[in-house]
């Protein structure tokens, strides 16, 4: 059987598929046109789910610093990723699509929102931080995870660990 989060995205079966989702295989094409809409449906799902974990995790939060909250955003990120080794295959290798392509960048944009003004209410970065320095910084957590989980399902932890570092001089040169 195919696995996304064994195999990788190129290696996906519609099989599998299926028989993940317990349907036969030849139901599936009255729901979605090709592999590949399923596949954009797959990363839609977890991009909503990431967002309602982020969304719930971010109200409970008192970041001290920058890093505090990047560590916090990280540690949050790969922790999804461990847990849906598929999603991290999908969103961090799979992004080929233009359905996904623009329900990704949605998402960062919204999280880089949601960032500044978190920093900002908490006094950690100016008020006229320039909105594109957070949309920087996510993008670059994003490429800093996509490097960490490339090998597998577990995350390099120097390559988080290098990340955390960048991101936070990245975020204090503004």
């Amino acid at each position: 059987m195919c696995s996304i989060a064994r195999l990788g995205v190129k290696a996906r079966c519609t099989r599998a598929i299926a028989d993940r989702a317990g349907v036969a295989y030849p139901s599936l094409y009255r729901f979605f046109a090709d592999r590949e809409e399923i596949l954009d449906r797959l990363l839609e799902r977890h991009v909503e789910d990431l967002n309602e974990l982020e969304l719930a995790a971010e109200g409970s939060w008192e970041p001290t610093s920058v890093e505090d909250l990047i560590n916090r955003q990280l540690d949050l990120h790969a922790a999804y990723y461990r847990e849906h080794p598929s999603a991290a295959r999908l969103w961090l290798s799979g992004r080929s699509s233009p359905t996904v392509l623009a329900h990704v960048r949605e998402h960062l944009r919204e999280l880089a929102e949601r960032m500044r003004e978190m920093l900002i209410t908490r006094q950690l970065i100016p008020a006229d931080t320039d909105p594109r320095a957070l949309s920087l910084l996510v993008e670059l957590g994003d490429r800093t995870l996509d490097l960490a989980f490339r090998e597998g399902p577990a995350p390099d932890p120097v390559i988080i660990d290098l990340g955390r570092r960048a991101l936070a001089a990245c975020l204090r040169g503004f």
